[in-house]
């Protein structure tokens, strides 16, 4: 069967608004498609581990961090940052509520020395 252009071009919107982290609108538009619904995140956040197709190992490893989070010291510009995020998840049936999701992924980049695995642990 082929794909109309209207439909080409409702698929691409929707890619669009889920980008743009508007994901009630996508839904709407999802529904106006036909398509199934978007999946639900738990109420606790969480998702499964990601696992190789072929071979079934995970492609994330989880560490239980031993650094107690009282013990770290960040400026106040990332910890401004640490604290946005944790407030989103904090606040994610509120946001939920109109149709936003918290972060999911964040990225930590820099040169070796500079805090990456510091923070990944704090959080």
């Amino acid at each position: 069967m082929a794909i109309s252009s209207l439909q080409r071009a409702g698929e691409s919107l929707i890619a669009d608004q889920l980008a743009a982290n508007h994901h009630a609108l996508a839904q709407e538009l999802q529904q106006v498609l036909g398509k199934q619904r978007l999946k639900q995140i738990p109420e606790n956040g969480l998702r499964l581990l990601p696992r190789y197709r072929h071979s079934g190992e995970d492609l994330v490893i989880l560490e239980e961090s031993s650094i107690d989070s009282t013990q770290i010291v960040f400026n106040q510009e990332t910890e401004a940052k640490i604290e946005r995020v944790l407030d989103e998840h904090r606040q994610r049936q509120k946001l939920a509520k109109y149709g936003y999701l918290p972060k999911t992924k964040l990225l930590f980049w820099g040169p070796p020395g500079c805090g990456n695995k510091i923070k990944c642990c704090y959080f």
